[in-house]
Formats: structure tokens, sequence, C-alpha cells
């Protein structure tokens, strides 16, 4: 596969956009697509590009043929779906503009290879969910789904995030059964990573960080749930020189302060 050519529903300030050119750099957004006027004004201040303010509820078939993209970037509207709010799911207004986005997939003549959906935990068990894979599948789609944790990859935020990956590819992964919506590891998708070979726009500086996420994951279970005693031992025992020098500093502080006052 070449270049990536991406289009950007419900864009924000760019979050998708981001993250896309960190694993593929030679990768395009054709565009992006919101309706908040003030996301979109600190996503040019990002990019330096400016999404189309636009309606995505009024979007059709032949405008989303006119650009052949190769990839979607959505994360729809969360407050349908989120535990503190009333969990309407597709019967939410805000849904309404995600439900006719997939009402125009089966209708297009250039659908996208890929889709990259991100939502809140709890999408997953809502009817939309139902609906977003009744649709892909009837479109020819292969879905995995995934829950993930930023603290897998080395990042200290525990908030999941529910992320469907859809293509008119088979994956060549087989997931273990019933395990989608699942809750993946960095090692899984590593092997992704390796098998898929469209995925191969994904640059050599990209997939050693994935393979250092690995270690990060493993010094995060150690902070989480403690570290073996004979680490910690090791630990305490190289702190003690850092912790002395503090503790000298802090003393010699203390002198020059009440020398002050006296003077």
């Amino acid at each position: 596969m070449g270049r990536l050519a991406a289009l950007e529903f419900y864009s924000g300030i760019g979050g998708m956009h981001c993250a896309l050119k960190l694993a593929a750099p030679t990768a395009t957004v054709l565009d992006a697509f919101d309706i908040n006027h003030s996301a979109n004004r600190c996503y040019e201040h990002n990019f330096h590009e400016t999404p189309k303010q636009v309606d995505i509820e009024h979007m059709t078939a032949v405008q989303l043929d006119v650009y052949a993209a190769d990839l979607w970037l959505l994360a729809p509207p969360c407050q349908p779906f989120t535990r503190q709010g009333a969990q309407r799911g597709a019967q939410d207004n805000r849904s309404r503009s995600f439900l006719s986005l997939l009402e125009q997939v089966p209708a297009m003549r250039q659908p996208p290879s890929y889709m990259l959906l991100e939502n809140v935990v709890g999408f997953e068990t809502s009817d939309m969910h139902g609906l977003l894979q009744q649709c892909l599948a009837g479109a020819g789609y292969h879905i995995v789904e995934f829950i993930l944790s930023p603290l897998q990859y080395g990042i200290p935020y525990s908030r999941r995030r529910y992320f469907c990956l859809a293509s008119k590819q088979a994956f060549p992964v087989t997931l273990p059964a019933g395990a989608q919506p699942c809750l993946c590891t960095p090692a899984l998708l590593l092997q992704l990573l390796e098998q898929q070979a469209d995925m191969q726009t994904l640059t050599a500086a990209a997939q050693q960080a994935m393979a250092s996420h690995v270690s990060h994951v493993q010094s995060i279970s150690e902070y989480l749930w403690g570290t073996p005693p004979g680490q910690q031992q090791q630990r305490e025992h190289e702190a003690q020189p850092q912790q002395q020098l503090q503790q000298e500093r802090h003393t010699q502080i203390q002198q020059e302060q009440q020398l002050k006052q006296h003077g």
C-alpha cells in the first residue's frame, strides 16, 4: 500500500490526526469535519488546516465518494453512551449524525478500505454497537474491537477507551473466541503489526516505539502492584546517595536562612 489518505470525522482538536501522523508519517488527512467552531480553531492552530464546519448528518454518499479515502477516522459524540449519562444510545439526538454516516457506507461506490472508531467504554454494550456491527458486516468489513488503557503504553492515564478497527481485508490474527470486545495487550497489537502486510507504512521508529511499550507496561505493573523484594531493596540502596545529598542541601538552606535572620 502507498500513502494512506484519510478523512477525519468529529475531528475535535485533532487527536486522531496526531495519532495517524505518529503511526504513519507519510499519511495525509484529506479533510476533517466538526461542527464545533472552538474545536476547529484549535485544530487549525495545531495543524494549520481548517476543518469543514458542517453537519455530518447531511453528508451524502456522492460527496464522500469524491474523496476516495483509504481510511476513515471516527470519534462520534460519546454522551449517548457514557455511564453517567442517560445511555439512550441510538435514540439520543446526538447519535443521528453517526447513524446517517453509517447509512451512507453501503451506498458508496468507493467506501474506505479501513475505519478506526474511538468512543467511551459503554459504547460496546449499547444498541449503537449492534447497528455499527450490522452495517460494517453488511458492507463487507472484517472487525476487531479493543478496550484499551493508556497505562498499557506507558502513559500515566488510566481511563479506558473502546476502539473498533474495520478492514476490507481479513485480519491475519485470530482473537480468542468470545474476546470481542476484549482487553487487548501490547503483545497482541505487535503481532497484528508484524503480520499485517498493509501496515508497512509504519516507520521503523514507530515499530521500535511500539516494542518499547511492552517494557513500559512491566514498569507500570510494578508501580501499581508492587516490586519484587530483591529489586525493591536494590532500588532503595541505589537511592540512598541521592537522599543523602538532598538532606545535606536541605540542612544547608536552613543554615543560610538562620544566618540571614541573625544578620
